[in-house]
């Protein structure tokens, strides 16, 4: 049974006071956890929410829509929110010993016992020790693959910010860790991550030789899990009869992600403001190159020194002079073409708003 005194939060690393049996607050950080199993020391934990009103949350999402200079204009007039949820994903830390033995034949053996300067090179086998801290997501396979990037970008060992006990919702259903599926999740997560040491082991030692002939066999020991909640805002857009989703991370300042509705019409007239400037940069390397080619053809040398002929081509001043006033012209159409792009995209924006306003 381990010292429920020395658990450390997963937040911020500190110890944690134990308040009662079921909830614990971290003096240092005021993260808020809840006690699952008190005697293996197993607890869980959520992360606060960035935005804990709704209204602040639909705000954020109103910028974004704006904020995205390829929706259409009515936008926020024409479309309806038609679901918008709060849901919690749960990710599991385990922290324990997991020991992995290999078993080898005699001559793949001996060769990495010789590189280890290890003695027994009659033994058959080599083991080895693993202490780990990793972070596993246990999701279901129905959810968008939206929501699985942000669960996959997502490391909980990172969050520091403090936590409000009115923001953890209790309880809410978990793994069971003496089940047979909650050690199944470790135990494959775990097991995976050991034989990749093994095999990358293999692969440094003998890289010209093969190691399908290894078998593994693993044992561990759980010493505390940690169940994490990650608070995800899900929004479903309807416009014109068309549903969009979108999902962001609620622990931090919304950066919503899915497809938007797009006005293809607009998209092209931003388009059609870089067109002078790329057509009028073609010309001028197509010009460019035709000087150092005609200057050439005309001086083409009697002895063979080809390489004189194009240096000289280069290093006129009249080569310098013109190609320097072609790419002014050429800079200043791109910075008039940008300027204009700036001003539709304000103007877009503002004509968006006014149409809720």
């Amino acid at each position: 049974m381990p010292n429920l005194s020395e658990i450390k939060c997963p937040n911020c690393g500190a110890g944690i006071i134990i308040v009662d049996k079921k909830k614990t607050t971290c003096e240092y950080c005021n993260s808020h956890f809840y006690i699952e199993n008190p005697e293996e020391g197993n607890f869980k934990t959520t992360f606060p929410l960035a935005y804990s009103r709704k209204e602040d949350v639909l705000k954020a999402f109103e910028n974004f829509l704006i904020r995205e200079d390829s929706t259409p204009i009515d936008i926020l007039k024409n479309s309806k929110i038609t679901r918008f949820e709060l849901i919690l994903y749960p990710f599991y830390s385990f922290s324990g010993k997991l020991k992995g033995t290999y078993k080898f034949s005699p001559g793949f053996l001996q060769t990495i016992l010789k590189s280890k300067k290890q003695k027994g090179p009659k033994l058959l086998s080599v083991e080895k020790e693993l202490n780990f801290q990793i972070s596993v997501p246990l999701i279901h396979p129905e959810i968008s693959e939206d929501v699985k990037v942000l669960i996959n970008e997502f490391n909980p060992n990172h969050f520091k910010e403090k936590a409000s006990p009115e923001q953890i919702p209790f309880p809410l259903k978990t793994i069971d860790f003496n089940s047979e599926n909650g050690n199944n999740a470790f135990f494959t997560y775990g097991t995976q991550l050991l034989k990749a040491q093994f095999r990358s082991l293999a692969e440094k030692e003998l890289s010209n030789r093969s190691y399908r002939n290894l078998d593994v066999f693993f044992s561990s020991d759980i010493q505390s899990t940690i169940q994490y909640y990650l608070p995800v805002w899900n929004l479903e857009l309807t416009y014109n009869n068309q549903k969009f989703i979108y999902v962001a991370n609620a622990s931090k300042t919304p950066f919503f992600k899915g497809d938007k509705p797009r006005d293809d019409d607009f998209r092209n007239q931003l388009k059609t403001q870089d067109t002078p400037f790329y057509n009028y940069l073609l010309f001028l390397c197509a010009y460019s190159a035709f000087g150092v080619i005609n200057t050439i053809y005309l001086n083409q040398p009697e002895d063979g020194t080809w390489m004189s002929i194009f240096m000289s081509a280069i290093f006129t001043p009249s080569w310098w002079i013109r190609n320097g006033l072609l790419w002014s012209v050429s800079f200043f159409l791109h910075q008039k073409g940008k300027l204009k792009k700036e001003d539709m995209l304000l103007n877009r924006r503002k004509m968006k708003r006014s149409i809720v306003e």
